[in-house]
């Protein structure tokens, strides 16, 4: 994921994620594409989460296409607020050129969530985060993307995001098949406490595992890794685990289709052997037949 931030950094970052594949065959297979995440989202505290203020955008196709040629073409999600000018008819450039849209940091109105969709927003990333403090408690955007049947949502389920009832009542709200896990996590995901980097900002990580801008209760990202996610849901959400591991392996393939049909005879062998806890823990990680990771 790359976020916002001046754009010869992100240029930079996103050129040095395509050249860094290209020489290494591990990160080629590991990294399928990437999420562009801002600068298109909306600018007021709350909505724009960890991203910085002075960086933040209106959409604008050119901009776009020179992030994307930075990245040889890897750009394959990008998640913008629906109501900035230019979103609309931006949002439907992104989808006739195959990349999926996701909807977040925003300040929609509902009538920009229905034209987002119509022009083709397909996901709501980290839904009930990068959002105001106080809303309306019915009119407002997180209960109207709930609403939408269209849009898939990702959830970060790290105990931090969304309190554990919260991941219930969304589960319930969309249905597990519209579900997607992710963990959002930057630098500090399984490091020991401490100040990392996201992006431009600074972060403090707590023995809790809480990531925040510094001197501030605001998340920036999370130290989540995916078994914890994937327990955690399975815990919230009173779901059975091999269900809770659907959100995180088979749903995102609905978004990406080209990633393949999963653990099928003569797919590629792309596994993690996973320990049964608690804790789950993860044994070996196996890309394309090959072992590349191994407990203890």
């Amino acid at each position: 994921m790359v976020i916002t931030a001046p754009v010869t950094n992100m240029l930079g970052t996103l050129s040095a994620i395509a050249r860094a594949r290209e020489h290494a065959p591990m990160l080629r297979r590991a990294i399928p594409g990437i999420h562009l995440e801002g600068p298109f989202l909306a600018p007021g505290d709350g909505p724009r989460g960890a991203h910085p203020a002075d960086s933040i955008l209106d959409p604008d196709w050119g901009l776009f296409r020179q992030f994307q040629d930075a990245a040889r073409g890897l750009v394959r999600l990008v998640t913008m607020a629906p109501e900035r000018p230019g979103a609309i008819g931006m949002i439907w450039q992104l989808r006739q050129a195959g990349v999926v849209v996701g909807i977040a940091h925003t300040d929609a109105k509902e009538t920009d969530i229905d034209q987002a969709v119509e022009a083709g927003a397909q996901i709501s990333c980290h839904l009930g985060n990068g959002a105001h403090a106080m809303l309306p408690r019915h009119r407002n955007y997180i209960q109207k993307q709930l609403a939408t049947d269209a849009l898939m949502a990702s959830l970060i389920c790290d105990g931090h995001h969304l309190p554990s009832y919260v991941v219930k009542n969304m589960m319930r709200c969309k249905g597990a098949e519209r579900i997607v896990l992710i963990t959002d996590a930057m630098a500090a995901a399984a490091a020991p406490p401490g100040t990392y980097r996201l992006g431009e900002v600074l972060a403090e990580v707590g023995p809790d595992g809480y990531v925040r801008l510094p001197g501030t209760p605001y998340l920036a990202g999370s130290a989540l890794t995916m078994e914890r996610a994937i327990e955690n849901t399975a815990r919230f959400a009173g779901l059975p685990l091999d269900h809770a591991l659907r959100l995180a392996n088979r749903q995102p393939r609905t978004l990406f289709p080209d990633l393949g049909d999963g653990v099928v005879p003569g797919g590629r062998a792309d596994l993690v052997v996973l320990r049964e806890g608690p804790p789950l823990n993860v044994v070996a990680t196996i890309v394309e037949g090959e072992v590349v990771y191994q407990e203890g």
